[in-house]
């Protein structure tokens, strides 16, 4: 697996650009305020996945990200009730998340798994809860990677880490004002991502 690693995010002229150590800048102008869209670039995956999972698709923005730095043969499968916009390459299933993952769809698993559930702006609470993180972990491949993006540091309490690693190690935990991504991999899992 190559890796990238996400040096620094800066600002021009109301333009966010992504750094990378493979020198790759990507430019991004969002419609209002750049700050609010940069964890949609750290949920980019530090790889180029072979199989991409989004929990909560919405525009597809993380999918069209990660093509952007990986190469547009990057196919997303994304899974969620309320679709805006779909890209060509990326097959989108209009269904519930939760019941998705549960019900065992996925015929393969995934080394890549966006979670981005969300009930207007906080955070679906099913997402922190034994049966979801089973699930997830049930659709990762062994050395695949999950990104969780949720507001607020008040998620990461004592209860709800206990049980993030019952499932999981955490690799990693970026924020972005009060956007927290925080990335999970299976305990056994030694890959060392950069992601920075």
């Amino acid at each position: 697996m190559s890796t990238i690693k996400h040096e620094n995010v800066t600002c021009k002229g109301g333009t966010v650009l992504l750094h990378t150590n493979a020198g790759i800048v990507h430019g991004v102008k969002p419609a209002e305020s750049w700050a609010g869209y940069l964890y949609w670039l750290l949920q980019v995956p530090p790889f180029k996945p072979n199989r991409m999972l989004m929990l909560g698709y919405g525009l597809g923005t993380v999918a069209e990200l990660t093509r952007k730095i990986w190469g547009n043969d990057v196919a997303c499968l994304g899974i969620d009730v309320e679709v805006l916009e779909t890209y060509p390459q990326d097959t989108v299933v209009r269904e519930d998340a939760f019941y998705w993952i549960k019900d065992g769809k996925a015929f393969d698993k995934f080394d890549y798994i966006v979670v981005d559930l969300f009930k207007g702006r906080n955070v679906e609470p099913r997402v922190f809860t034994d049966e979801f993180l089973g699930n997830l972990k049930s659709n990762l491949s062994p050395e695949g990677l999950v990104s969780i993006h949720f507001i607020g540091a008040e998620l990461m309490n004592q209860e709800n880490k206990e049980l993030i690693e019952k499932y999981f190690k955490v690799d990693r935990i970026k924020t972005v004002d009060t956007s927290w991504v925080i990335f999970l991999k299976h305990s056994e899992n030694k890959a060392e991502y950069s992601i920075n």
